[in-house]
């Protein structure tokens, strides 16, 4: 593995892959993976790698479906967007796999920190116990510099499983006890909630990327009389799914249609309610240009978060920013985490509930197509100037 002698590096160590891998390993069914902290992560790297003295690496274990296969599978590494992925190696003996990785990451940082003229940031998803494990670990024997990124509280991640198993409590134990010298956060909240000792922080809501559609993409989108509703997502009742779809087969709309993408918990009923109303199509998980293709002929993009559950009222979902980024107006429900300078642009869900939503979706098929279109156009610009890469670089040179 070649190292660059730069005078800054990002070491970080997470569950994240390039762009061109992510959507191979969807398209063969390899992989499992949570898509919106992927992006994030992926385009967060991206932005430190637009500093030109600065190298980025990310060491990362893949979330194979098919790792119990092999006894032992080699790593490897690629570079894309300025920045270098180093897969670890895999195997289906979890306490070996364990060691192993421990081992090439102690070997990597060694390699790196013999380098005085580069000074080291050694990052990590506060999310990931291995990742926080081995940072803790490794740095016994560095003192480097540590940073953690935190899109959610840890608590959170099982909303969705009660009662929390052994594995879950003592995932939750440990990952509270460890400190960090900075905190990029999506919310000024989460930090606060946190408890993590930390001594600085800078806040990153989300970030897009500014990718236009090639001309025979953008051919490929057949026009069509049909007016669509787009979710893409977790599929959990606690996201207001349910809500979302009960609210639209109550709608009178023969040419409106519903088209839910992602996965999760709610898969088998989303089927079944595929079979009762014709109008409701749903397309799995797929790579996200594919999502950004499909957003491009929605009529309008959806998100049915439930306002009464404190989670979501402590987050602000990454996904409302690719939505506000797509020049497609833009449902959504009146989230308190929603920034001030956006919630202009959302036409609002007043209430969450299913005669809410289907009032809501009423409203913006019967209002001034003008209007909503230029609405969404102006937010789209907003964002792409707020939150696009280059200004993430900015915040992120606050406090590296």
């Amino acid at each position: 593995m070649k190292i660059l002698l730069m005078s800054k590096t990002i070491l970080f160590l997470g569950t994240i892959t390039s762009e061109n891998l992510l959507n191979k390993r969807l398209i063969d069914q390899t992989i499992n993976a949570n898509l919106a902290a992927q992006k994030y992560h992926r385009l967060l790297l991206e932005a430190f790698a637009l500093d030109e003295n600065m190298q980025v690496i990310a060491i990362t274990r893949i979330e194979s479906i098919n790792r119990f296969k092999h006894l032992y599978r080699r790593g490897f590494t690629e570079c894309a967007n300025g920045v270098k992925f180093i897969y670890l190696s895999e195997s289906r003996i979890t306490i070996l796999q364990f060691v192993l990785n421990l081992v090439e990451v102690f070997l990597i940082i060694r390699k790196l920190n013999s380098n005085l003229v580069s000074k080291v940031f050694l990052g990590r998803d506060y999310l990931k116990l291995w990742s926080s494990i081995y940072v803790y670990l490794v740095n016994i024997f560095f003192n480097l510099k540590t940073f953690a990124t935190l899109t959610d509280l840890p608590a959170e991640l099982f909303i969705h499983s009660s009662p929390l198993t052994l594995r879950e409590r003592i995932y939750l134990n440990l990952i509270s006890k460890y400190s960090v010298d900075n905190i990029i956060a999506v919310r000024k909240n989460l930090v606060l909630a946190s408890n993590i000792i930390f001594k600085n922080y800078v806040i990153v809501e989300g970030i897009v990327d500014s990718v236009k559609l090639e001309n025979d993409e953008c051919q490929s989108i057949l026009k069509t009389n049909e007016r669509i509703f787009h979710y893409s997502g977790g599929l959990y009742k606690e996201f207001g799914i349910t809500v979302l779809i009960e609210a639209f087969m109550g709608l009178e709309c023969e040419d409106c249609r519903l088209h839910l993408f992602g996965k999760g918990f709610l898969q088998d009923y989303i089927i079944e309610k595929c079979n009762e109303d014709n109008r409701i199509k749903y397309f799995g998980q797929v790579p996200n240009s594919v999502i950004l293709l499909k957003q491009k002929v929605s009529f309008a993009l959806v998100n049915p978060r439930l306002t009464l559950l404190a989670y979501n009222n402590n987050t602000f979902p990454s996904k409302m920013l690719e939505y506000l980024n797509s020049g497609i107006p833009f449902l959504t429900t009146d989230l308190p985490s929603i920034p001030n300078n956006l919630r202009q642009y959302c036409n609002m869900i007043s209430f969450d509930n299913v005669e809410g939503v289907r009032d809501a979706m009423h409203e913006i098929l019967v209002g001034n197509n003008s209007i909503l279109k230029n609405r969404a156009i102006e937010a789209q610009a907003i964002v792409q100037h707020h939150y696009s890469k280059l200004a993430t670089n900015c915040k992120l040179q606050d406090i590296f």
